[in-house]
């Protein structure tokens, strides 16, 4: 299970550019998993999540939630065309 602790760890490392295992990539992807999860992190840890995504991290905090929301729509769907 991610902790809170964990999940951080991993946005920091990946908001620097730090390596990050697809085993990392994964536990924290399920935290991700119940969309509610983004509306509970910090900004900070919500604009790591946005440029790990590619997605803009600049705007209201509810603004990036929904952008994140729309990716992480559009990245299940690809994946279920594979």
């Amino acid at each position: 299970e991610v902790t809170e602790e964990t999940a951080q760890e991993f946005l920091r490392r990946a908001s620097q550019g730090l390596p990050v295992t697809n085993a990392e990539i994964i536990r924290v992807g399920k935290l991700l998993k119940e969309e509610f999860a983004l509306n509970r992190i910090s900004s900070e840890q919500l604009q790591a999540v946005a440029r790990f995504f590619g997605v803009s991290a600049y705007g209201p905090k509810s603004y990036v939630v929904y952008l994140l929301n729309r990716k992480i729509k559009q990245l299940r769907e690809d994946d279920a065309l594979i």
